[in-house]
């Protein structure tokens, strides 16, 4: 059974979305952090329950992958859509932090 430190694997993802925020949505950096952060925050507990079955064995990379795939289209991204963002910058900025995560999570094994 494999040790993790969820707090420190969250952590790394709340650096990563800050990162991501700004090199994907330039002049809007500030409201893409904290839709980033939100995003994170709400699925925070499904996170640390499915990496720690993912590190245990007890799902696959591809069961992981669908699990935070199917999160994508209930997180809402509240301050960039009322700055009006386009659709397809907010589209690709949430793909941005699923494949942060799954990359995140995936390394850890």
């Amino acid at each position: 059974m494999a040790q993790i430190n969820f707090d420190e694997v969250f952590n790394t993802l709340k650096q990563g979305v800050t990162s991501l925020a700004q090199t994907t949505i330039k002049g809007y950096v500030s409201e893409a952090e904290s839709d980033g952060q939100d995003m994170l925050n709400q699925m925070k507990a499904n996170l640390q329950t499915w990496t720690t079955q993912f590190t245990n064995n007890q799902i696959s990379q591809a069961e992981l992958t669908d699990l935070i795939g199917d999160q994508r289209d209930d997180l809402q991204m509240a301050a960039l859509t009322q700055i009006g963002i386009a659709e397809a910058d907010l589209d690709n900025f949430k793909s941005g932090i699923i494949s942060l995560i799954e990359n995140t999570i995936f390394g850890l094994v």
